[in-house]
């Protein structure tokens, strides 16, 4: 009696051949997700959440550095004015030692913003791993891709979430003495240059410093 078609193996081959071709439709399914199939490169939809954490990022921690640069710089002027400063060097030099800040500042944010788009990025590259391996166990192609598109959102939610939670240090803090140096330097020069006028036989201290306050600040640059 002749055998059914399946090569005197009981359609073994057959089995094998549609689960080979289960798998390579899986893969290439789960692929399409992640990489253009033409170019390689990551699909346009990819490539545009990827940036989207970077957007994300910067725009949680620029605002907040603009506004604590407004008040940092308004606290700034108010100490140096307290002094008797405005105008003079130690005011150039004092914008100046605060717009450094900002750009300190700001590249801090840019870098935070890449690391949060690579972390992403990495993330849906060991889903992607994650998923090819149940696709080659012949797992059911909709869960896979079910389970990379749920991935793939959760790793640029968990990026974001996760540089969003660190609070920017408060770098200009001490912005009423920020420049302490600058001014106290400035001050003992006047204040010995003035006791000296009034009485210059006196040996009464003179009060070099100002009394005015010292408010923390949180900060556009100076201008």
């Amino acid at each position: 009696m002749g055998k059914g078609g399946g090569g005197g193996d009981g359609g073994a081959a057959e089995r094998e051949a549609a689960r080979r071709g289960r798998v390579n439709a899986s893969i290439n399914a789960i692929n399409g997700l992640f990489f253009d199939n033409g170019t390689k490169s990551l699909t346009s939809d990819r490539q545009a959440s990827l940036d989207d954490v970077q957007s994300k990022v910067e725009n949680k921690f620029l605002p907040e550095l603009q506004e604590d640069t407004l008040d940092a710089g308004r606290e700034l002027k108010f100490a140096l004015a307290r002094r008797g400063l405005l105008g003079g060097s130690a005011q150039s030099d004092a914008k100046q030692r605060l717009n450094d800040r900002v750009s300190d500042t700001e590249r801090d944010i840019s870098s935070r913003a890449l690391v949060a788009r690579n972390a992403a990025e990495s993330s849906q590259q060991s889903l992607l791993d994650n998923l090819i391996a149940q696709a080659q166990g012949d797992t059911n192609q909709g869960i896979l891709l079910n389970q990379a598109t749920v991935g793939q959102n959760a790793a640029i939610n968990n990026a974001v979430d996760s540089a969003n939670s660190q609070q920017l240090p408060n770098v200009f803090q001490d912005v009423g003495t920020l420049f302490k140096q600058i001014v106290d330097q400035q001050n003992v020069s006047n204040g010995i240059r003035q006791g000296l006028q009034s009485d210059p036989n006196s040996s009464t201290s003179i009060n070099l410093f100002g009394s005015g306050k010292t408010n923390s600040g949180n900060i556009t640059r100076a201008s």
